[in-house]
């Protein structure tokens, strides 16, 4: 049987698009876990939320609610209406990321 884990490990993997409620706060929490190092299941917990829960505001499938927006701001600084506003500049998913060309041929 996997363990939750190997399922978050597998998403994060696979995962190459986001949901139709990928937003601003979504792109800002994916920079805040990059910038300082944190771990989901650590940023969930955090929260007090589960580490499936986490994944779906990461990738715009869900949207936090007011109680977590709060949480979330003040540990994140992730403001509260950023929940509601499109991404403000282009981002790539990691796994995404990791498909696109590194240099050009020539």
């Amino acid at each position: 049987m996997l363990s939750e884990a190997n399922i978050l490990s597998c998403m994060r993997s696979f995962r190459r698009d986001t949901g139709r409620s990928f937003s601003e706060g979504a792109r800002l929490l994916w920079l805040a876990l990059s910038a300082r190092g944190y771990d989901r299941k650590a940023v969930a917990q955090m929260v007090g939320v589960s580490a499936p829960v986490l994944h779906h505001w990461l990738y715009g499938t869900r949207r936090p609610s007011w109680p977590a927006r709060m949480v979330l701001r003040r540990k994140l600084r992730i403001p509260l209406q950023a929940w509601d506003q499109p991404p403000t500049e282009e981002f790539v998913l990691p796994a995404a990321a990791a498909d696109r060309p590194t240099g050009t041929d020539g």
